[in-house]
């Protein structure tokens, strides 16, 4: 095709004019400001505002032919894909064409664009949410155009106090850009000159004093929000390619777009990296919930588009509700089973008026005794029975140990250990954490508490410390190999949370934590009641030092002359003592741990291994006289059963008395010499 620009009335705006022919835009925009060259213009109110526009014959010989040929080789790029070709993704490819369109002259009000027009950005199949009824103006525009009038206003008056108006507009243009003026006006609306004051005050003028027409003529509310110059196809491979579950970023979708429509004959390609940024930017604000929900998933639109529920905790007291929930700590322990180091579980019991720990526990794994040990902590620091207890959907925490019936969570019809108790037990839904207000306290705890301490591992690779990296020699030297017992990390843990409960409450104003929870602490519980119900418990074999359990010795006396199988029951909290239970229920006792002696004390040791020494012996001599006597007691009452049991009464041996000894009889051991044979006697003679 060729082009006729004299027969034509074709305009072009300067920026397509200085892209086609090199020439500069500022050159052209002078030309336009002052009608030289001999060049026709005029000045068209576009998108985003005023903007000139040649008429192409007004130019110059050589600019008119450079623009001929950049048309016709536009024209002779245009592909038309036949009806049922289709693109990648199964997309369909409708007749159309990204070459230029030929603005013609049809009178005073032309095209807004002649390029790239822009048109509306839609969701195929999904409903248009934007009402584009009423044109709005924002507040800031409002404010912009108050303060024009203003300005305007103050120029005016002080022009008619002063006889020389030249010098009176320099002297106000002075004051005003130097913010000696008004600095409130000068940060809405900037540096100004002669000119638009005296454009601005035409506008008032002719408009009646209506600040109105100073506001800039953009396009303003939610039209100008959702439009675009991208075409529709690649409306469609955008959407398409940006809802997807592969989260691809908006930059590779560009690519993959420009790449499509150039394998089809599209020179162009695809738009600027900026227009497919506003796009996505106009997708996310006006169809949030599809972006979440197309590249997230169900759970990411109830965590962050779904509103939740507000809950008001001021009508509830301390002990109402205990929430709980378990986190594998994020440093390690030492294990009390084989005493090597492993990540410990840690249950916490959260009161939910004070957010203050009531109690919690550390275990190797999350299960059911590490569970009902937390519950009982929680309780004896409270001082009284719960109420509520908020708990996560676990399978621990649903086991049938707390609850009957393990399919049917309901607050009643329940014979487990929440029933004995008293306690209404609620479950949170499955993988809501934002129902569990626990899970906040965990987050605060891994930043300040479990970050800190030496043997920190973190949980993922992201927040993995520099020492466990590859190649980090430094980190490593300076490193500390100290991994901490379960009694030395609970003790740093009671640490921390007297910093957590001195922080202030975020449900009562102007108590901390600590205060809170302490005034509504009860008078005290039967914790005896509570041991038998909810410590941890291991069935052992009671050997001669008493159980065995985490590797050393439990020992009480009342376990003494016992060969039989118990039930031990204990808190990691405190593993100094233990308390025995016969296989029935029925409490034997209490016992301690036992010490062991220096090997040598008389020789190498103090006084104080002496004495321990000497206990121990004189505790086992103790131990010893008393199964003498109580078997001399029982020889005494023995009877005859039967018949061949009987003896005659003088060849029956007499039963020694009670504080009689028997003779010792002496044996010789080695024949006498003078009666062996002399030719043995080297044989047989030891000495």
């Amino acid at each position: 095709m060729t082009y006729n620009f004299l027969e034509n009335s074709i305009y072009m705006t300067v920026r397509e004019i200085a892209e086609i022919t090199g020439k500069p835009l500022s050159t052209l925009k002078y030309w336009c400001q002052n009608n030289s060259k001999g060049i026709v213009c005029r000045e068209v109110q576009g998108n985003g505002g005023s903007r000139y526009e040649i008429l192409v014959s007004s130019l110059e010989p050589e600019l008119r032919e450079i623009i001929a040929k950049h048309l016709e080789q536009k024209d002779s790029c245009h592909v038309s894909e036949p009806s049922g070709s289709t693109l990648s993704h199964n997309i369909h490819l409708p007749e159309h064409t990204l070459n230029l369109t030929l603005i013609k002259d049809e009178g005073s009000n032309p095209p807004k664009s002649n390029l790239f027009p822009l048109v509306p950005f839609s969701l195929n199949g999904v409903e248009d949410r934007n009402d584009f009824s009423q044109k709005t103006t924002p507040e800031h525009a409002k404010k912009l155009a108050l303060a024009k009038a203003d300005l305007v206003k103050h120029w005016i008056e002080f022009r008619e106090k002063q006889s020389n108006k030249k010098q009176a507009d320099k002297a106000f243009l002075t004051a005003y850009n130097g913010k000696v003026l008004s600095e409130r006006l000068y940060q809405v609306i900037g540096k100004v000159s002669i000119k638009t004051l005296y454009r601005w005050s035409k506008i008032l003028k002719e408009n009646n004093g209506d600040c109105s027409a100073l506001v800039p003529s953009y396009e303003y509310g939610s039209e100008s929000r959702t439009m675009t110059t991208m075409s529709p196809i690649e409306q469609k491979l955008f959407t398409d390619l940006m809802f997807s579950p592969s989260q691809i970023s908006v930059g590779e979708a560009r690519n993959i777009i420009n790449y499509i429509l150039k394998s089809k004959g599209f020179a162009d390609g695809a738009k600027s990296y900026s227009t497919y940024k506003r796009a996505a930017d106009k997708i996310k604000r006006n169809y949030y919930d599809l972006w979440v929900l197309m590249r997230q998933g169900e759970k990411a639109v109830k965590d962050k588009v779904a509103p939740y529920v507000m809950r008001d905790v001021s009508d509830l007291n301390v002990g109402d509700v205990l929430i709980a929930d378990g986190n594998t700590l994020d440093f390690q322990v030492i294990s009390p089973f084989n005493g090597k180091p492993c990540r410990a579980t840690m249950i916490v019991y959260l009161d939910w008026k004070s957010e203050d720990v009531a109690g919690y526990e550390i275990m190797l794994t999350e299960n059911v005794q590490c569970i009902t040990s937390a519950l009982r902590n929680s309780i004896i620091r409270l001082g009284k029975i719960p109420n509520i207890c908020y708990q996560d959907n676990g399978a621990a925490f649903r086991s049938r140990f707390f609850t009957s019936d393990n399919s049917n969570f309901t607050e009643n019809g329940f014979y487990g250990i929440f029933g004995t108790l008293g306690i209404i037990p609620m479950f949170a839904q499955p993988y809501n954490a934002r129902a569990k207000l626990v899970e906040r306290f965990f987050r605060e705890f891994t930043k300040s508490c479990a970050s800190l301490m030496p043997s920190y591992i973190g949980n993922c690779i992201d927040n993995k410390p520099a020492y466990l990296k590859r190649n980090e020699k430094f980190h490593k030297s300076i490193h500390s190999d100290f991994v901490p017992t379960i009694q030395q990390a609970v003790s740093g843990i009671n640490k921390w949370l007297e910093y957590y409960r001195s922080r202030p409450c975020p449900n009562v104003e102007g108590k901390t934590i600590g205060e809170v929870f302490n005034e509504g602490r009860g008078n005290g519980v039967n914790i005896e009641h509570l041991d038998d119900l909810m410590m941890a418990s291991e069935k052992r074999k009671i050997m001669r030092n008493g159980v065995r359990l985490f590797n050393t010795f439990y020992w009480s006396p009342e376990l003494y002359g016992k060969d039989d199988t118990v039930v031990v029951k204990y808190s990691l909290l405190d593993i100094s003592k233990v308390k025995i239970y016969s296989m029935c229920g029925d409490f034997i006792c209490t016992a301690t741990t036992e010490l062991k002696v220096h090997a040598v004390a008389n020789y190498l040791g103090d006084e104080k291994d002496v004495n321990a020494y000497k206990q121990a012996v004189k505790r086992n001599k103790n131990m010893i006289k008393q199964t003498m006597k109580d078997a001399y007691g029982l020889v005494s009452q023995r009877s005859i059963l039967t018949q061949w049991q009987e003896i005659p009464t003088e060849t029956q041996n007499k039963i020694p008395e009670k504080n009689s000894k028997p003779k010792a009889k002496h044996y010789k051991l080695f024949p006498a010499v003078n009666e062996l044979p002399k030719i043995e006697e080297k044989k047989y003679k030891l000495f």
